[in-house]
């Protein structure tokens, strides 16, 4: 009784482990489609509204729709740190927020996300559609590429969970 236990809660235990990699696969599409999404409104709302920037980040975190998605977060998270710093300070803290909000990010993603950050609220609209549009384009880039890797790897995550969990359990009994 006390093996059969032991053995189910190894295989449990190893199976979680491919679970939460595959959940991390997950999340990183779905961040890679809010950050998207995100930019068309940014777009949207600088080109059409000609709104500031603030105006036009909380239109881009409203229009997400779930409060507890990474990237609302991390617009929550800028801004409130412009409310706290001021809008002058808008480049550091889109940095600092890319850096502590989005790790799930890759460092070339990352980078990516960063380009915004000297233009939006500093120049003209046609320069801040222009990066905003070069910025969408790369996170599409980088989207595909994260779901190919979710379909061929999340599946392989959880086989091998499981697998290493019976191995395992093979081993000792």
């Amino acid at each position: 009784m006390i093996k059969t236990f032991g053995a189910i809660c190894i295989i449990l235990g190893s199976s979680m482990i491919g679970i939460l990699a595959n959940k991390r696969l997950k999340n990183h599409v779905a961040l890679l489609q809010d950050l998207i999404g995100v930019c068309q409104t940014l777009e949207s709302e600088i080109s059409s509204k000609l709104s500031p920037i603030r105006s036009a980040l909380l239109n881009a975190a409203s229009s997400l729709g779930n409060e507890e998605s990474i990237c609302t977060v991390f617009i929550t998270h800028v801004l409130s740190e412009m409310n706290e710093k001021g809008p002058q300070h808008f480049s550091e803290i889109w940095l600092s927020s890319v850096d502590n909000k989005l790790d799930i990010l890759s460092s070339r993603e990352k980078n990516l996300v960063k380009e915004l950050a000297m233009v939006l609220g500093g120049y003209g609209v046609e320069e801040q559609i222009s990066a905003i549009k070069t910025v969408r384009d790369g996170l599409n880039r980088f989207m595909h590429a994260a779901e190919q890797e979710k379909m061929r790897s999340g599946r392989v995550y959880m086989t091998l969970g499981m697998a290493l969990g019976l191995g395992v359990v093979i081993i000792l009994i």
